[in-house]
């Protein structure tokens, strides 16, 4: 309702008269809104109207959360926080909304079904319980598992990239397929390519220890490079 009315000028009034009957809505979220909405169109501020209604936030709300929680908890608060840093949403934050009652027992699974982790959600989660990559920031992106092995090689490996705004964690889960050795501090060692001079591994996480037929997951950390830098 809010985008007829600033993208369409003329219809602008209505709206604003249709925004006020909201007010009086017995939901507290559309009443928010909509004093929100209404604020923002009653502006008459162009660039205002432009960030706020027509190209607003496609930001990962989880995304968000967990990158402002960083930011609080840093030590440093000498650069202020970066948007950039945040993923983007995978869907329209402006996306309609089927409402349900407020107690209704489909609105509560849906409101469950929602805050079901995703798997970038739970990467994020694990990474953060590792110290060394404590400092890196939020997770922006993760990829794909893709095998580095073939189904009869004596090790399995399939590798996972999480890219952050500085820095690439490569996390990559091995399987021992040999019943007569116990594998012990597992990592995987890189090749470096012509071009990839300018990119640095930081540090390897290893793993303790891998006994056969289990799984396991090492990590190297690998910053990206960034401009102005040497190299």
């Amino acid at each position: 309702l809010a985008k007829f009315g600033a993208q369409c000028p003329d219809l602008r009034k209505s709206i604003e008269v249709l925004l006020q009957r909201c007010l009086l809505d017995t939901d507290d979220e559309v009443r928010d809104r909509a004093t929100y909405y209404l604020n923002v169109l009653r502006s008459n501020d162009t660039h205002c109207i432009g960030d706020y209604i027509i190209n607003g936030l496609q930001v990962s709300v989880p995304g968000l959360e967990r990158a402002v929680e960083q930011y609080v908890n840093a030590d440093s608060h000498e650069e202020a926080f970066d948007l950039k840093v945040v993923p983007i949403s995978t869907q329209p934050i402006t996306a309609t909304e089927k409402r349900k009652p407020a107690l209704s027992v489909e609105a509560t699974i849906a409101k469950q079904e929602e805050k079901k982790a995703t798997r970038q959600d739970i990467y994020a989660e694990q990474l953060l319980q590792i110290s060394q990559f404590s400092g890196i920031g939020p997770l922006f992106l993760s990829s794909q598992p893709m095998a580095l092995t073939d189904d009869v090689t004596e090790y399995g490996v399939s590798v996972v990239k999480h890219t952050f705004a500085r820095h690439v964690v490569l996390q990559f889960d091995c399987k021992n397929t040999l019943n007569d050795q116990l594998l012990e501090n597992v990592s995987v060692e890189l090749e470096p390519t012509p071009d990839s001079a300018d990119w640095r591994i930081l540090t390897t996480v290893p793993l303790e220890s891998l006994p056969y037929n289990h799984l396991g997951t090492t990590y190297t950390l690998i910053a990206i490079p960034q401009q102005g830098d040497d190299g």
